[in-house]
């Protein structure tokens, strides 16, 4: 359950991570990754959207161009 992001404008990201994170919750999914690439901007935006519903994104220890949303 990867979302790649990497080299998206961020004027789109809004709408695709929206759709990305709907899919996986209607699926009741527990994690979802979504790649920023390394742009501290994108992973600010990525950031953003995931606490509007209530979710945190984090930095992946091992992976620093991919985010992680838990659903848990």
């Amino acid at each position: 359950m990867t979302l790649d992001l990497h080299g998206t404008k961020h004027e789109d990201v809004q709408q695709l991570l929206d759709a990305f994170i709907y899919k996986h919750m209607t699926k009741k999914t527990s994690r979802i990754y979504v790649i920023t690439g390394n742009s501290e901007e994108m992973k600010k935006i990525v950031s953003k959207i995931a606490s509007e519903y209530g979710l945190t994104a984090v930095e992946n220890m091992f992976h620093s161009a991919e985010m992680i949303i838990d659903f848990i």
